[in-house]
C-alpha cells in the first residue's frame, strides 16, 4: 500500500504539474498569435514538461541528454552540412531578433515567435517541475501563474480567464492531495488501522459526484445566448466605474485598429439591424470642455431600408488642420470645445451641428462630407485630443437659419415595405396644423407622451417591420426605436429628416469643469430641415431632455455657480504646447531609434561568421584566429566611424552637412535599384524616385529643393533641414536593411564598409 500510494502520488501531481504549465503556455501561444492549435500546444507542453521533470527528478539524466544528443549533431553536420548550417543560421537570427526585441522594442518576426513560444514553454515546465518537485512548496508558483493570467485577462486576451479558472482549479485538487496524503501518513503514525481501499473510496466518490453533475448539467435547458446579467454588471460599474476604465485602458491604446463611429462599436446596439436588448456600461469615452450640454455627432445616415438605416453619402473632401470648414448654417452662436479621449480609438472626430474649424493634435489631416460628418486621416486614441469651433444654429421660426442648400431627395426616402398604417397616423397626429416645424413638434410630442422607454426589449420578430411594430406593438424601447419612427413619420409628412448617431454629453460636469461621457451616453437623434430654420435637432426619447430645452446656462460644479470663459486663444496655445510636447517625444524617440541602429550588435555577426568557418573547416586554425580577431576589429572601427561621421554632420557647417548627407542618400537609393542615370536632373531624379518610395513623413522633393539651393546658391541651411535630411537618410537605410535582411545589411555596413562610401 506504501508503495502504491507513492506511485500514485507521483503520477497526480506529475499531471497536475503538466496540466498547470499547459494553462500559462497556451495563453501565451494565443498572445504571440502562433499557429499550433490548443491539443498541440497540450502535447508539446506535455512533451517538454515530461522531460523537465525528468531533469529535475534526475539531474545527471540532462548530461545524458546533452551526451546522446552530441553525436547526433555531429553526424547531422556531416551528412548535410548545408541543412545544418542553415539551421545554425536560423537560430542566430532567431536570438538576434529575440534580443533586439528586448533591448531596443523591435518588432519580432512572424516566423520566431514559434521559437519563443517553445522557449518560454521549456522555462515554464521548468520552474513549475522545480517548485513542486524540488522545492515542494506550490505557493510559489500562485502569484507567478496569477500575475500573468490576470495581467494578460486584463489586456484582452480572453483564453486567460479559463485558464486562469483552470489553474485554480488545480491548485484546490493539489491542496487537497496533500492534506488527504498528510491525514493518511498521521494515520500511519498513530498506528490506526485505516480500509485499504480508502483510496479507491475517493476516487469513486469523485468521480460518482463529477457524472452527477454532468448528467444535470446536461438535462438543463440550453439557451442560445448567455444569461442575461447586464443588471449586476451595471451596478457594479455604476459603483465602481475604475474598474472598467481599468481594463479598457490597454485596448484603446494605439495597438488596436480604428474604425468609424457607429452604435454597433459601442457594445450599445449588438448589430446594425435595429432592436433588441442593448448592454450600457460606464465605460469613459470622452472628457470634454464645452459651454454648455451639446449633442456630438458622430454618424449621419439617410437611407432606411430592411429595418436598419444607411448612409449614402461616401463623398469626401480633404481639409488640413485649423482650415475652414464650409457652413451651410448662417445665423447662430459661436462656441469652442476640447475634446480628448478616453477608452476610444477611431477615425471619427465628434462634433456639434454646424462644425466651422476643427484643430487637430495628431498632426494629421481629416475629410468632410455634405453632411458634415468629419474623419481623420490619422486614428484618434486614448489621450488624443482636438479642439473644435462651431455654431449653434438659432431655433426661432420664422428667420433664415441656413442657406438655400441642397436638401435632398434622400431626406424623403421611405422604404417600399413601409406600412401605410404610419402615414395615416402621422396625418392624424398633424391634421389641423400647418407649419412643418410645428408638425414635427406635434410627431416629437406624441412619441414622447405615449411611448415608454425601455432598454430590456424583446428582439423584433424577423418578419415585422422595425417601426411599424415599435409604434403599433411594442410601443417600448430606447433611442434608436424612437429616432427612427420620428424620422419616418417625418418624411411621410414631407420634412427632410436625417438619422445622427453620437453622443449627449450629460447634464452636469464634474469637479474639473468637463463632461465625462460614457458609453452609456451613446444617443440616437433627429436633424429636420425647415426652410425658416434650416436644420435643427430634434429629441423625441422620452429618457432625454426635448433638445430645445438645451439652452446656454451657468453650469452647476457641486452645487456651486460657474461658466465657461475660455477663449481661443487660450485653447490654441494648450494645443501648441502640446504640439511641442509631442514633437519633442518623437524627435527624442527617432534620436533613440537611431542609436539603436548604431549600435547594431555586430559583434554578434562576427562570432556566428566564426562558428561557421570553423564548422565548414576551410581555413587551417592559425588563419581562423587572425579572421577571429580581425572580424570585431573591423566592426568596431566601422561603427565609431560612422558615429563619428554623423556626429561631424549634426555638429559641423550645414551647407557641408547637407551636401554629404545627400550624397549617403544617394548612395543607399542605388543600392536599393535606383541610381541616377546618365543626364538626370537632381529634379528629374526626385520625380522619378518618389513613384517607388512613397512615405507620409519624408519628401524626397524638398530635399531636393534644399541640395539646389545650397549647393548652387548663398543659401545657409537651418538646422530642421539639416535633420529633415537626416530623417530621410535613416529612412531609405531602414528600407536597404528590410530588403537585403539583417546579415547582409550588417556585412555591407560594419564588415565591406561599402554602405556609406563617402566617410
Amino acid at each position: 500500500m506504501k508503495r502504491e500510494l507513492k506511485g500514485n502520488h507521483k503520477i497526480v501531481y506529475a499531471f497536475i504539474c503538466l496540466l498547470m504549465a499547459f494553462t500559462l503556455t497556451n495563453t501565451i501561444g494565443e498572445v504571440l498569435s502562433i499557429a499550433y492549435t490548443p491539443t498541440e500546444r497540450f502535447l508539446i507542453t506535455a512533451l517538454i514538461g515530461g522531460a523537465t521533470q525528468l531533469i529535475v527528478a534526475f539531474p545527471f539524466s540532462l548530461y545524458l541528454i546533452l551526451l546522446g544528443g552530441l553525436p547526433a549533431v555531429i553526424l547531422y553536420n556531416h551528412y548535410n552540412r548545408a541543412a545544418f548550417l542553415q539551421r545554425f543560421i536560423s537560430m542566430g537570427s532567431f536570438f538576434s531578433n529575440l534580443w533586439r526585441h528586448i533591448r531596443y522594442g523591435e518588432t519580432l518576426l512572424q516566423q520566431h515567435t514559434k521559437g519563443l513560444w517553445l522557449l518560454l514553454a521549456v522555462a515554464i515546465c521548468l520552474i513549475t517541475a522545480y517548485a513542486l518537485f524540488r522545492l515542494k512548496r506550490k505557493k510559489l508558483l500562485l502569484p507567478v501563474y496569477l500575475y500573468f493570467l490576470i495581467y494578460y485577462w486584463y489586456i484582452h486576451i480572453n483564453i486567460a480567464y479559463p485558464m486562469m479558472g483552470l489553474f485554480l482549479l488545480l491548485y484546490v485538487i493539489l491542496t487537497s492531495l496533500e492534506v488527504y496524503y498528510r491525514r493518511i501518513e498521521a494515520l500511519k503514525e498513530e498506528r490506526i488501522r485505516q480500509p485499504q481501499d480508502m483510496y479507491r473510496i475517493w476516487l469513486k466518490t469523485i468521480i460518482s459526484y463529477g457524472l452527477i453533475i454532468m448528467l444535470l448539467a446536461s438535462l438543463l435547458p440550453k439557451l442560445s445566448y448567455r444569461a442575461n446579467v447586464y443588471w449586476l454588471e451595471t451596478r457594479l460599474t455604476k459603483a465602481f466605474p475604475v474598474l472598467v476604465d481599468l481594463r479598457d485602458d490597454f485596448e484603446y491604446n494605439r495597438n488596436r485598429e480604428s474604425t468609424l463611429f457607429s452604435l454597433t462599436e459601442t457594445g450599445y446596439q449588438e448589430s446594425r439591424t435595429l432592436g433588441g436588448p442593448i448592454r450600457q456600461s460606464e465605460r469613459l469615452v470622452m472628457k470634454v470642455k464645452a459651454p454648455q450640454q451639446l449633442y456630438l455627432r458622430g454618424n449621419i445616415r439617410s437611407l432606411y431600408s430592411k429595418n436598419s438605416w444607411f448612409s449614402e453619402d461616401k463623398e469626401y473632401t480633404g481639409y488640413r488642420p485649423q482650415s475652414l470648414l464650409p457652413i451651410e448654417a448662417v445665423q447662430g452662436r459661436e462656441i469652442y470645445l476640447e475634446i480628448t479621449y478616453g477608452n476610444l480609438s477611431t477615425n471619427t472626430l465628434f462634433t456639434p451641428y454646424q462644425p466651422v474649424e476643427v484643430l487637430l493634435g495628431n498632426g494629421g489631416g481629416m475629410r468632410v462630407n455634405k453632411e458634415f460628418q468629419v474623419i481623420t486621416d490619422k486614428a484618434m486614441y486614448k489621450n488624443d485630443k482636438y479642439i473644435i469651433k462651431a455654431l449653434l444654429p438659432d431655433e426661432i421660426p420664422g428667420e433664415i437659419g441656413t442657406t438655400a442648400i441642397n436638401v435632398e431627395e434622400k431626406y424623403l426616402q421611405l422604404p417600399l415595405e413601409l406600412s401605410p398604417n404610419i402615414k395615416e397616423m402621422a396625418d392624424a397626429i398633424t391634421r389641423g396644423i400647418d407649419t412643418p416645424y410645428l408638425k414635427a413638434i406635434a410627431i416629437r410630442d406624441h412619441l414622447r407622451s405615449n411611448y415608454t422607454y425601455a432598454t430590456d426589449v424583446p428582439i423584433v420578430p424577423f418578419h415585422k417591420e422595425f417601426v411599424e411594430y415599435f409604434l403599433f406593438e411594442e410601443k417600448q424601447g430606447y433611442c434608436t426605436y424612437f429616432a427612427t419612427a420620428l424620422a419616418i413619420m417625418l418624411r411621410t409628412q414631407n420634412i427632410p429628416a436625417r438619422y445622427i448617431e453620437g453622443y449627449v454629453l450629460p447634464s452636469k460636469i464634474n469637479s474639473e469643469g468637463l463632461y465625462e461621457v460614457r458609453q452609456k451616453n451613446a444617443h440616437a437623434w433627429v436633424e429636420a430641415y425647415f426652410p425658416e430654420m434650416g436644420w435643427i435637432t430634434i429629441e423625441a426619447t422620452p429618457a432625454y431632455s426635448p433638445a430645445a430645452e438645451i439652452r446656454p446656462s451657468a453650469l452647476t460644479r457641486e452645487g456651486e455657480d460657474t461658466a465657461y470663459f475660455d477663449e481661443l486663444q487660450e485653447l490654441e496655445l494648450l494645443l501648441e504646447q502640446q504640439r511641442n510636447s509631442q514633437s519633442s517625444e518623437i524627435q527624442a524617440q527617432a534620436i533613440q531609434e537611431l542609436e539603436a541602429d548604431l549600435n547594431s550588435p555586430a559583434a554578434v555577426e562576427g562570432r556566428l561568421d566564426r562558428l561557421i568557418r570553423l564548422l565548414r573547416g576551410i581555413l587551417p586554425a592559425l588563419l581562423q584566429l587572425l579572421i577571429f580577431a580581425l572580424l570585431p576589429t573591423r566592426s568596431l572601427y566601422m561603427y565609431f566611424k560612422i558615429k563619428s561621421h554623423r556626429k561631424k554632420h549634426l555638429k559641423g557647417d550645414n551647407r557641408l552637412a547637407v551636401v554629404g548627407i545627400y550624397s549617403n542618400i544617394l548612395q543607399l537609393l542605388a543600392l536599393l535599384g535606383y541610381p541616377v542615370l546618365m543626364g538626370e536632373t537632381p529634379y528629374e531624379y526626385s520625380a522619378r524616385t518618389r513613384q517607388h518610395l512613397f512615405d507620409n513623413h519624408h519628401d524626397f522633393g524638398k530635399i531636393t529643393e534644399i541640395l539646389i539651393l545650397t549647393k548652387y546658391s548663398s543659401y545657409e541651411p537651418t538646422d530642421e533641414e539639416k535633420a529633415a535630411l537626416l530623417s530621410y537618410m535613416d529612412f531609405v537605410e531602414r528600407k536597404v536593411r528590410y530588403d537585403f535582411g539583417f546579415w547582409k545589411f550588417n556585412y555591407l555596413k560594419y564588415i565591406r564598409g561599402s554602405l556609406y562610401s563617402r566617410l
